[in-house]
């Protein structure tokens, strides 16, 4: 499966996602379901006086029997490890890539 990573910006939520979409007369479980298929991780980048850093890993999550998107972290800087974490190291293994020593608990958060 080819991978795609596309810039956004940081308003860029499932809650302002969902008000474009019903401007353009998509309704709320189609906006999620097509959201969940594009989309399932998410780099958070900071800018900072030295440039760029990563800061919050997340994977988009269907929750609730509607399958709504949901943003659950899977690393933060400075905390380490968070919910998802095990699910992007899965995402990883089933893509033949190697997880990364921080998902795997070898590795400094």
């Amino acid at each position: 499966m080819p991978a795609l990573c596309t810039p956004t910006h940081r308003v860029t939520s499932p809650a302002r996602l969902e008000a474009l979409g019903l401007l353009g007369g998509l309704p709320r479980a189609a906006l999620h379901a097509q959201v969940l298929a594009a989309l399932q991780v998410i780099l958070h980048v900071r800018r900072t006086a030295r440039g760029r850093v990563l800061d919050e890993v997340c994977l988009l999550t269907p929750t609730g029997a509607d399958r709504l998107v949901t943003v659950v972290p899977a690393w933060r800087r400075g905390y380490g490890l968070a919910p998802a974490a095990p699910a992007l190291a899965r995402l990883f293994a089933l893509r033949s890539v190697a997880v990364p020593p921080v998902l795997s608990g070898g590795g400094a958060g």
